[in-house]
């Protein structure tokens, strides 16, 4: 997806401080995306053709096999196990009200970390710890990225992109820039627009905020946390316990240092961030 000109500018930017930006792996369809209606990326499913998400890429086409069939309002509760406990029998869940099971030839688990382990762990298994946690590993080490939100503003220039996710710098990933320990990655955001600022920022007037928003090149900075046994997924009957311990917050914090003095040697004489 090609740079618009505020982010093309931004580009070389860097590129003039040493850095190495590069384009972002997207998966989109810019051109459909931008007929439906020209708002910036967001997080969510696109109900248009314009974002490949699971159901516009594979999932549309697999469904044209015959052979294929996809269960809606469906929530899996439990495995069941062969008698020998190598392979799984059943699969045990709700739908609309109604216990169902169903016996395929082949169980491939894909729900997400968290998920995944709950329904591991809420299944009978020999030991009464869950299946496949003979570990007792089932929902350790939970790891989910450090992220910080951080506008850079320039009063005297706007910033006119609508899809501006197009560039990333992982300059940062491997090393501080200077021989010393990791810090990670940065993107754009979608565009920020004086609403978003509004449900965070309640206190100051609309109109700076749009005037902000409209001035501002927004980033995305992540860094990696770091496995802990005791940050954990757990179940209390059909409840979800989730116990994330922070870790790595050093990492977050030197990305967000050095990149703040990026932005403004770029000439961003206002540079924000938050966690």
């Amino acid at each position: 997806v090609p740079d618009e000109p505020p982010i093309a500018r931004a580009r070389a930017e860097l590129k003039g401080l040493g850095l190495h930006p590069a384009s972002l792996p997207l998966g989109v369809d810019i051109e459909t995306w931008l007929k439906e209606g020209r708002t910036g990326w967001d997080a969510f499913p696109n109900t248009g053709q314009g974002k490949i998400d699971a159901q516009t890429g594979p999932l549309t086409e697999a469904l044209t096999d015959p052979n294929i069939r996809l269960e809606t309002g469906a929530h899996v509760d439990w495995l069941e196990t062969a008698p020998d406990g190598k392979s799984i029998a059943a699969i045990h869940y709700t739908q609309n009200g109604a216990q169902m099971t169903l016996s395929p030839k082949l169980v491939i688990l894909s729900a997400g970390a968290i998920n995944s382990a709950a329904i591991l762990l809420r299944s009978p298994s020999a030991k009464g710890k869950g299946l496949a946690n003979s570990s007792d590993q089932v929902g350790r080490n939970f790891m989910n990225h450090n992220s910080s939100a951080m506008l850079a503003i320039d009063p005297r220039r706007r910033n006119t992109s609508v899809y501006q996710k197009t560039l990333m710098l992982n300059d940062y990933y491997l090393s501080d820039g200077k021989g010393g320990k990791p810090l990670g990655n940065v993107q754009l955001l979608g565009k920020i627009d004086g609403n978003m600022l509004k449900a965070n920022v309640k206190t100051m007037p609309k109109f700076v905020l749009d005037f902000m928003a409209s001035h501002a090149v927004d980033w995305y900075l992540m860094c990696e946390d770091l496995p802990d046994p005791e940050s954990r997924i757990m179940v209390d009957g059909k409840e979800i316990v989730m116990q994330w311990r922070r870790s790595n917050m050093q990492s977050l914090e030197g990305l967000t240092k050095v990149m703040r003095e990026n932005l403004r040697a770029c000439g961003y004489p206002i540079v924000l961030s938050r966690p």
